[in-house]
């Protein structure tokens, strides 16, 4: 069975029925939730903490290095 919870906090993936990380104890989101990025982790490296803007091109969100705690921004296209 493909994992269908993942762990904003730290990426891990957890199958259907769990609900809290076993590591770090926070929540899990959907993985097949669409849309918007916020409290996930992109590229094991960046956790997005907000939306900055969003045009007709895709959205903008301020990422924060999971390590260094470096903030940059993180955009997402839109594909059409």
């Amino acid at each position: 069975m493909p994992p269908t919870n993942i762990c904003p906090r730290c990426g891990d993936a957890y199958e259907d029925g769990v609900a809290f990380c076993a590591k770090d104890g926070t929540r899990l989101v959907s993985a097949g939730q669409t849309g918007d990025l916020i409290g996930t982790v992109v590229a094991d490296r960046y956790r997005i903490t907000s939306r900055i803007g969003e045009g007709g091109m895709g959205q903008v969100y301020l990422g924060e290095h999971v390590r260094m705690k470096r903030k940059s921004a993180i955009t997402q296209r839109t594909v059409s």
